[in-house]
């Protein structure tokens, strides 16, 4: 079985990242998006080689007084 005694990764990628938030620890409005892709592989003398890939996007909506509704979609995936 691959990986049963652990192995060593390394991995080289990239992230981008948009926020408007109105307030980054305790949003009331706003949104915010993070993507990223990250290559782990044997130039990098990972013992294994794979794509990483990861999306977090979050929305924020002030829908009365103090009440906000956060919505949020997140996934990571390895192939």
């Amino acid at each position: 079985i691959n990986g049963i005694n652990g192995y060593f990764i390394n991995g080289l990628g990239v992230i981008a990242t948009y926020d408007n938030r109105n307030n980054i620890l305790n949003a009331s409005k706003g949104t915010y998006y993070e993507a990223s892709i990250v290559s782990y592989n044997r130039f990098l003398a990972s013992d294994n080689q794979f794509l990483g890939s990861t999306l977090d996007i979050r929305k924020y909506i002030n829908i009365y007084k103090k009440t906000v509704l956060a919505l949020n979609v997140y996934s990571n995936l390895n192939f």
